[in-house]
């Protein structure tokens, strides 16, 4: 790992636009790609719930695309990082209005596996 900060702080966008970019049409897809950019805890607990979750999306015909606004690590020790990432989200489901893009920001927890990294935690900050 040569730069592990370049690293963990690539991983988080990345983590925070798969999990912002849900496609009703792609939701499996989706949910893999979280779950293959995930590890520990969060892995497992995101796993248990991702059928209910795909089936809500289905059902919704929910659609929604993340960007990233902005990332900083927040604190780094060993092979593990905290960092913070804003988004914005825009949504939208069948029969309801068009919405305005949503800011949301995620402390995400990442972890170096084997070379790479993965998310081992997710949190929303307010």
């Amino acid at each position: 790992m040569d730069n592990p900060k370049g690293l963990f702080l690539r991983t988080a966008r990345q983590a925070a636009l798969n999990l912002t970019t849900i496609r009703y049409t792609e939701v499996d897809a989706d949910i893999q790609r979280v779950l293959d950019s995930s590890t520990g805890a969060f892995r497992d607990e995101f796993k248990t719930r991702a059928p209910e979750f795909a089936e809500a999306v289905r059902q919704a015909q929910s659609v929604s695309e993340g960007s990233i606004v902005g990332a900083g690590i927040e604190s780094m020790q060993g092979s593990t990082a905290r960092v913070l990432v804003a988004t914005a989200v825009k949504s939208s489901s069948a029969g309801a209005p068009p919405q305005e893009p949503r800011h949301w920001r995620m402390r995400i927890s990442v972890q170096a596996v084997d070379g790479s990294a993965k998310v081992s935690g997710v949190e929303f900050v307010t």
